[in-house]
């Protein structure tokens, strides 16, 4: 950062400026430009000029102003009071061209300064030029001469014409006023008045020379020019001139600038078949439907309690009974205690029981308690149980049942309570039961707890063993925190089997928190399926890999939230299928969001899909599908947008395909574009063919176009009259054909005209018939004119000296005028 510092009437601007400035000349630029009126205060007498602690004098004045400056540097400016001695100083700055220059070195011209200042006379001047080192060593001196005052005009002008443009070139004859360059304005039409070309003209700009595009072939335009610079401005000089209009170089010009345009790439593409997004979609789509999401937990049954009568030291015994014939009712308790050295253990047991033959109810009540010097634990059962036999051979058991287990354990490492319930009962082959289990453990690492219940029914039939029908209800939680990371868990699952038919739905939600990084997911499934085929098979096929079976239904949807220190994300997908054999069709629907320090984008993904195969005995697959694709996305140099929709239809290696895509883009250097193109192909035999239609607007480097293109063998517009399709214009192969045409105006550099009828006709060269010369008759632009029959027969001319009749030997038979 430099400092400058401003004395005497300067003050008046600021004492004090903290400047990003390479050099003091910079530095004084910098305030000439942005304070109005500096410029001229400061060549309104002597100054004093130090830099960086060192006063400058008329021979170092140049060198300092542009010597590099260090941070913290000050550059003082103070004006000197009339009198009062200046070392030159101000002189030097004032006085002499090449010395005043050291303020504008790479800024305005000297011709600006000398201008503002009135140090330099108008007229014509030499300035010289000495290099000099860091020595104080001079070189030799080079002059230049030139004139300072306001400029001649362009002598001439000169029109390049282009292709759908023209370039004007300005020249000066005279010798060149100081920084001269040249003022360009543009019109469509000739501007009689010279007063008028500011109001009737288009301003173009101030340049060396001009290049005007976005113009008409063949069509006059005019430029006013004139010469301008510090001291004023020169008369207008009129030039005219016509763009090319070879038809056959721009075709060719033009075509080759579509066809690297954006609209012209996009017309020029093939259609993807199986773009990244649908592909993506197919192999999700895939991992969702064709497995068959469950639960992984399962909960067996709590073993059914007894009573033991394991020996302690100490022990109570109580027992309490009444028999007759085979019934029997008892009351049976037990107390137990022991303490040694190793432990000290009490249990407590306790039944109550009747039975008469094999029939039997009972209640059971346990409890037990240990401790040693590592471990102590505590446990309960409590049981009611009724079961009932008979001789009927058609009749099982039939039972009833609630078993509860309740344990707590703690030892050095850690600490477990768990509590197990299952009541359960069954007639014959038919049974149900209800399951609990809660547990947790927590030790110097982790924390789990977990909660799990089952609801189930069962039936089998005895007259159909292959009959078997089952509804379950299973319900899973599950939470952890550790040190580094929290997760909690929770599924349903909903399912029922009939023989050969299953459906479920299953709900899975997970939520988990680490570091740097949090994550929220839930899964949904709908499915209904029946087994074919070999079922021993299907059931060892089911449980390795999960899969579905050939015929099945499913709805699945899959939610992810994801938090990171370095991005956050969010995706949703939902697949739907159904499948019968090798026949298959379903629908997947895709959202995802995306935020990083780089870029911020959202994507939506749909696809239809059907799809058969084996079809007439062929190993083929026959396919149909509708994808449509929509992206947004914006970084910190561009913004993005896009729409991409296809339909598709596929019988083997043949596929017809239907492409819909519409971007926009635009990026911070200017340059932008939106197209929209729909193209349609076939591959056939290994070829592909397409049609196609593309409409864009395109900003580059500030050239702006618009684009409307058609890709197509043949292009045919219809008039529909009279209850038919009258084709008028058909392009073909490269023809065109109009049935009837009214041209305002018209280039044309060959014609062949069968039938015309024409109201007035500009000739650019010449008419003559299509067999001259021959025969028949020709037309030049000079307008002499001739007929003749054949190569050597009889001939007629007429142009400036007359008319002129020769016979078919070539003998001049009648001549009429100039002889």
């Amino acid at each position: 950062m430099v400092k400058l510092q401003l004395g005497g009437h300067l003050r008046r601007f600021g004492r004090r400026y903290e400047l990003e400035v390479r050099d003091a000349a910079e530095a004084v630029r910098c305030l000439c430009y942005q304070l109005k009126g500096f410029q001229q205060a400061i060549s309104d007498g002597l100054i004093r000029v130090r830099i960086a602690g060192r006063d400058m004098t008329e021979k170092s004045i140049p060198a300092g102003m542009n010597h590099p400056l260090n941070d913290g540097d000050t550059v003082t400016i103070v004006p000197v009071v009339g009198g009062a001695g200046g070392n030159g100083i101000g002189m030097a700055i004032l006085g002499v061209v090449a010395v005043a220059a050291a303020f504008w070195t790479g800024g305005a011209s000297i011709a600006a300064w000398a201008s503002m200042s009135g140090a330099v006379a108008t007229g014509l001047a030499i300035a010289g030029v000495r290099a000099r080192d860091d020595h104080g060593m001079l070189g030799d001196e080079s002059k230049v001469q030139m004139v300072i005052g306001a400029p001649a005009a362009p002598s001439v002008i000169n029109i390049e014409p282009g292709f759908f443009e023209l370039k004007a070139i300005p020249y000066i004859s005279a010798p060149k006023t100081l920084d001269t360059q040249f003022e360009f304005w543009f019109s469509e039409k000739p501007i009689r008045d010279i007063n008028e070309i500011e109001t009737k003209a288009d301003f173009l700009g101030i340049a060396k020379f001009w290049t005007k595009g976005q113009l008409k072939a063949r069509t006059s335009y005019w430029f006013y020019v004139r010469s301008v610079n510090e001291f004023g401005k020169s008369h207008f000089v009129e030039a005219q001139g016509k763009p090319d209009d070879r038809a056959k170089d721009i075709l060719e010009i033009t075509g080759r600038q579509f066809l690297s345009s954006e609209s012209g790439k996009r017309l020029a593409e093939k259609i993807d078949f199986n773009t990244a997004k649908t592909t993506e979609l197919e192999r999700g789509a895939r991992e969702l439907s064709n497995k068959a999401l469950n639960l992984e937990q399962q909960i067996g049954d709590v073993v059914e309690g007894v009573m033991t009568n394991t020996h302690f030291s100490t022990q109570i015994s109580h027992n309490l009974q009444e028999e007759a014939r085979d019934r029997k009712a008892d009351i049976t308790r037990l107390e137990q205690v022991q303490a040694d050295e190793q432990a000290a253990h009490a249990k407590f047991q306790e039944q109550i029981s009747a039975d008469v033959a094999d029939n039997r109810a009972a209640v059971l009540n346990v409890r037990e308690s240990q401790a040693t010097q590592k471990e102590v634990f505590a446990k309960e059962v409590n049981q009611v149980k009724a079961s009932l036999k008979t001789t009927d051979d058609n009749l099982e058991d039939v039972t009833g049942r609630v078993t509860q287990n309740t344990d707590a354990i703690v030892t050095a490492s850690e600490a477990q309570a768990k509590f197990e319930q299952t009541t359960k009962a069954q007639f014959e082959a038919q049974r149900s039961d209800i399951s609990k289990m809660e547990k947790t453990v927590t030790d110097a690492e982790s924390a789990v707890s977990e909660a799990l219940m089952q609801t189930s029914a069962q039936f089998n039939s005895l007259s159909d063993q292959q009959l078997e029908s089952v509804a379950r209800i299973l319900h899973v939680e599950k939470a952890v925190a550790t040190e580094t990371a929290a997760r909690a868990e929770m599924g349903n699952q909903i399912n029922t089997r009939l023989g050969d038919a299953e459906s479920a739905i299953v709900d899975v939600k997970k939520s988990q928190t680490e570091t740097d990084k949090a994550l929220a997911e839930s899964q949904t499934q709908l499915r209904a399926e029946i087994q074919k085929g070999d079922k021993q098979l299907q059931k060892e096929i089911d449980q390795q890999t999960q899969q579905l079976s050939a015929i099945h239904s499913t709805f699945n949807e899959q939610k992810t939230a994801i938090a990171e220190l370095e991005q956050t994300s969010a995706k949703l997908q939902q697949t739907q299928q159904s499948q019968y054999d090798t026949q298959q069709s379903q629908i997947t629907h895709l959202n995802e969001t995306l935020i990083n320090q780089e870029r911020s984008q959202a994507e939506s993904a749909l696809q239809l899909a059907a799809q058969a195969s084996d079809s007439a005995g062929e190993q083929r697959q026959i396919r149909a599908e509708i994808s449509r694709v929509d992206k947004a996305r914006v970084d910190d140099r561009q913004a993005f947008s896009q729409s991409i929709e296809t339909l598709t239809a596929k019988v083997g290696d043949n596929a017809a395909v239907l492409e819909e895509k519409a971007t926009a883009v635009f990026d911070i250097d200017g340059n932008g574009y939106a197209i929209k193109d729909i193209g349609a192909g076939v591959n056939y035999k290994g070829q592909f063919y397409k049609a196609g239609m593309v409409i864009g607007a395109e900003v580059k480097n500030g050239q702006v176009e618009t684009h409307f293109g058609v890709r197509a063998n043949q292009f045919t517009v219809v008039n529909p009259t009279n209850g038919k399709m009258e084709p008028v214009f058909v392009i073909k192969n490269g023809q065109v054909f109009i049935k009837e045409a009214f041209l305002g105006t018209a280039v044309i550099d060959g014609a062949k005209i069968k039938n015309a009828s024409i109201t007035m006709a500009k000739i650019a060269d010449g008419l003559r018939s299509d067999n001259w010369p021959h025969g028949g008759w020709n037309l030049p632009k000079s307008g002499a004119f001739e007929m003749r029959s054949t190569a050597g027969g009889a001939r007629v001319a007429l142009d400036h000296t007359g008319l002129a009749v020769w016979d078919g030997s070539g003998t001049m038979r009648v001549k009429v005028g100039k002889i």
